[in-house]
């Protein structure tokens, strides 16, 4: 992969010969190239020092999403248990929600 900036901006190809058709330069990304984990500063490629932070938080956001959806589950399970007039099972349910409403961060 290369790349080039423009208006402060990281421009991706596969091609080197296609960013230089357009942008006149072109640089081979660093292997270790991630979304964010790079940015554009002075018209450089440099590291995101904010780069472990922003993996922390997109992890952290990543897991209350999943919770959240576990959660969103649960509650169907729960209506149809209702509907039913299962308590048990509406025990089950409320007791692993609690549990997942406690890991959300």
């Amino acid at each position: 992969m290369f790349y080039t900036i423009f208006k402060n901006c990281i421009l991706k190809a596969k091609n080197k010969e296609i960013l230089e058709k357009f942008y006149n330069s072109a640089t081979e990304l660093p292997q270790d190239y991630e979304e964010n984990k790079y940015i554009v500063q002075n018209n450089k490629l440099v590291l995101n020092p904010n780069w472990e932070d922003e993996l922390k938080k997109i992890e952290i956001e990543k897991n209350n999403n999943e919770i959240k959806e576990e959660l969103n589950k649960l509650d169907l399970k729960s209506i149809r248990a209702l509907r039913a007039g299962d308590s048990e099972y509406l025990k089950e349910y409320e007791a692993r929600a609690v549990e997942l409403r406690a890991k959300l961060l």
